[in-house]
């Protein structure tokens, strides 16, 4: 008979517990990059911005203006691509702290398993060894009889 885990069920939901959270982990951290490449994104056009602001000697005061304008939206749109990459930042360490967790829960109950199967392998093997004992033992009477 073979070996059959009374907790398989809940292994399963360990196991797929796991999976989603990679999967979340797995987003978030695509998330993550995008807004980290918003963020480099707004930079480069923030340095431009101000390059055009600096050494363009024949900008007219309105354009001033409006460069300066531009600077400041810019400035404004990266602090809040970097609040939100931050918190981004924060929901993926949240997520790969869980996914530790759910691993550790998953590995405790594997490895409960495996105990059971051991133990019940060597109770299997310990009951053949009883029964050809037996068996030994009731050759050995017949033929001393």
């Amino acid at each position: 008979m073979p070996f059959k885990f009374s907790l398989q069920k809940i292994l399963d939901l360990r196991i797929q517990r796991e999976d989603e959270a990679k999967q979340k982990l797995a987003q978030a951290k695509f998330e993550y990059q995008q807004q980290a490449k918003l963020v480099d994104n707004i930079k480069s056009e923030l340095e431009k911005c101000l390059t055009k602001i600096l050494t363009d000697k024949n900008i007219s005061q309105a354009e001033f203006w409006l460069w300066t304008e531009y600077e400041k939206g810019l400035k404004d749109d990266l602090l809040a691509a970097e609040q939100q990459l931050q918190l981004l930042g924060q929901k993926v360490n949240r997520l790969r702290q869980e996914l530790i967790n759910k691993s550790k829960e998953r590995k405790l109950l594997e490895k409960f398993k495996q105990k059971q199967a051991e133990k019940y392998e060597y109770e299997q093997r310990q009951k053949e060894q009883k029964e050809f004992d037996e068996i030994s033992v009731l050759r050995f009477q017949r033929s001393t009889h």
